[in-house]
């Protein structure tokens, strides 16, 4: 199962523009990457470390920043 592959794949599809340079495609996959597995890290964390209702007010957090990250992207066309 390659899971992760598939949302990069999704997400190039999106954002990556036609004739994207093959470093452009490496380095934009290399962050999202690193993101994915910073993400699974937190998530690793927390489901060791914390009980269930921590947990679920993290991953409500997690949700809430990412939601405001594409909120403030989608407003202003700037990375925050």
């Amino acid at each position: 199962m390659k899971t992760v592959q598939a949302a990069w794949n999704s997400y190039a599809q999106q954002v990556m523009p036609a004739g994207a340079s093959d470093l452009q495609i490496g380095e934009g996959k290399l962050c999202f990457m690193a993101g994915a597995s910073a993400m699974f890290k937190l998530v690793t964390i927390m489901a060791a470390d914390m009980p269930e209702e921590k947990a679920i007010e993290f991953l409500s957090g997690l949700s809430i920043e990412l939601q405001q990250f594409a909120i403030d992207y989608a407003r202003t066309g700037q990375v925050p």
